[in-house]
């Protein structure tokens, strides 16, 4: 790396900042850093995330095992 190139994580961090941004000021995340999130809407994200999970590892599990 020469003294005057930009890192590549730093071109990276550039061109989601407006992204990274947006998703750190969602409601959901905000109440959940403040600790305000409704108990009701965090446990039906983790059984969302738990389904999910499951069928991405199925779905990994077939590719796999196809090839």
């Amino acid at each position: 790396m020469t003294q005057n190139s930009v890192p590549f994580t730093e071109i990276l961090w550039a061109r989601i900042g407006s992204i990274f941004d947006k998703i750190l000021s969602h409601p959901f995340i905000e109440a959940l850093g403040e600790g305000s999130l409704q108990l009701e809407l965090f446990q039906f994200y983790i059984i969302q995330d738990a389904l999910y999970l499951r069928d991405f590892a199925r779905t990994l599990s077939i590719n796999l095992n196809s090839g």
